[in-house]
């Protein structure tokens, strides 16, 4: 027994005395500069001293924090009780640029520093009341590609002052991992509902052939001219790709200014960045904004694979089996603040009509784990049954938006032989496959399409005749070429 303690002691010392590499030297050393640190303890003030400076500074004199989060910010920051280190996680337009302007703007305030992640700010350290860190997730979301991203929380550290963590979307079970990552000792955490009402999600299940960045790129073609849904001077549309080869594929059809991890210097990238900035983000501003993700139709959910907890929600998220906005709400909220689609908000694509009671706290959405082998059971057939009605209803709607219009006209383009006004095609499906067959380019069309050629316009016509299936939908192939040239046409 005394020999085995012996041993084990000497590897003890040995396991202490170890070289240390460079990663974990300078956490040990972050670490220890965090519980030293103090920050140096500024004069507080009243929430009614604080209210009449941000109606100051707005010029708004009936002014009031917006949310319950964005007050309980202010007061953390330079309340009666101010936090040393604060994580203030509210949703995007709920008013975390106020905790950084009413800081900077009191009679007696010193510096502030606003750290945008994308860019660097140098100032002087004197009378330094604060540092303010904004989208500060990315310090853990970004850190593997970013490495300066993993190393900020070391830098403010080494400074005594106070610390507010600004953060949009930090889910609970990644608050622990921030904490423990930036070295935060103690801090205060203030949390909100990131529920954005004015935001419409959508899953577009897209069938046929083509690439999904074709799609994309078709959709924009189709919805941006429209002046009734976009205003041009304020709008964008941002697609999301996941490779630069897509982004270069989607450069190449629309011809869009774009943004990669390569997207030239550090000054070219900041200048294509504040571009962005300068327009806003989708519905930040309380007007009314769509999310899309285009996903081809046979796509399944990874049920039966070990799922990190942000990959899980999405696969979760892309089945359609529960409320979007509830869904979302489970990931970004604590449990108090689950939510659901209700009456007010933009609707849900997946529960149709809103919801008339609060959501329960003690309802959770989860993915479907199958064990074993999977049958084709009721809830199969009912998504199969769901992609058919939802295709096929897409299909009418562009039947019905284009009634009374020439097809063959408005997919030959201009002829001065074949006025619309007179046209004597009383039909709309085969004037529109007609009129593919005949114009510019139509033959390739239908090659890249259909993988079929055709050696004559005969052909061609007896071929549209043949029965086909459009996402289960029995039909012939007319109906089928028809609904993807409908979504070129908008």
């Amino acid at each position: 027994m005394s020999a085995l303690l012996h041993r084990n002691y000497r590897v003890s010392e040995s396991w202490r005395k170890r070289p240390r590499g460079a990663s974990e030297t300078l956490s040990l050393r972050m670490l220890d500069a965090s519980k030293r640190g103090q920050m140096r303890r500024k004069g507080a003030y009243s929430e009614a001293d604080l209210l009449a400076v941000a109606r100051k500074l707005y010029n708004i004199p009936d002014l009031q924090f917006r949310v319950p989060g964005q007050r309980n910010g202010v007061l953390a920051v330079m309340g009666p009780q101010l936090a040393e280190q604060v994580v203030l996680v509210i949703g995007t337009g709920s008013g975390k640029t106020i905790v950084v302007m009413i800081g900077a703007a009191i009679s007696s305030a010193g510096t502030t520093i606003l750290v945008l992640l994308m860019v660097a700010l140098r100032v002087s350290k004197q009378q330094l009341d604060r540092i303010v860190i904004d989208e500060s997730h990315l310090t853990i979301t970004a850190s593997d590609y970013r490495l300066c991203m993993a190393q900020l929380g070391w830098y403010v550290r080494q400074i005594r002052t106070q610390i507010v963590w600004l953060i949009a979307t930090l889910p609970p079970v990644m608050q622990e991992e921030f904490i423990e990552h930036n070295k935060l000792v103690k801090p205060r955490v203030i949390r909100e509902s990131t529920n954005r009402p004015n935001i419409k999600y959508i899953v577009s299940l897209e069938t046929g052939p083509g690439a999904l960045i074709e799609r994309a790129a078709n959709l924009v073609h189709i919805y941006w001219p429209k002046q009734e849904i976009f205003d041009h001077s304020r709008d964008k549309i941002i697609i999301y790709c996941r490779t630069r080869e897509e982004v270069a594929q989607l450069i190449d059809i629309l011809k869009c200014p774009s943004y990669t991890s390569r997207s030239g210097t550090e000054e070219e990238k900041a200048i294509i960045i504040s571009g962005w900035l300068e327009s806003g983000r989708a519905g930040r501003d309380g007007s009314k904004a769509s999310s899309i993700v285009l996903l081809h139709a046979g796509w399944k959910p990874q049920v039966n694979e070990h799922l990190s907890a942000d990959r899980e929600v999405m696969q979760l998220y892309l089945t359609q089996q529960y409320c979007s906005r509830g869904i979302l709400s489970q990931f970004l909220d604590d449990q108090p603040s689950w939510r659901w689609y209700i009456a007010g908000e933009e609707a849900c694509q997946v529960c149709r009509e809103p919801h008339t009671e609060a959501r329960p706290l003690d309802l959770k959405f989860e993915l479907a784990v199958t064990r074993g082998m999977q049958f084709t059971g009721p809830d199969e057939v009912l998504r199969q049954d769901h992609i058919r009605d939802q295709v096929l209803n897409s299909y009418e709607r562009d039947l019905e938006v284009t009634s009374g219009n020439c097809l063959y006209y408005r997919t030959l383009g201009p002829d001065p032989e074949h006025e619309e006004t007179e046209c004597r095609f009383p039909d709309m499906v085969m004037p529109l496959c007609y009129g593919v067959w005949k114009r510019s380019g139509g033959i390739d069309w239908l090659q890249k399409y259909f993988r079929r050629t055709f050696k004559t316009e005969l052909e061609y016509m007896l071929w549209l005749g043949e029965t086909a299936s459009l996402q289960g939908n029995k039909c012939i192939q007319a109906n089928c070429v028809a609904a993807l040239a409908l979504t070129e046409l908008g």
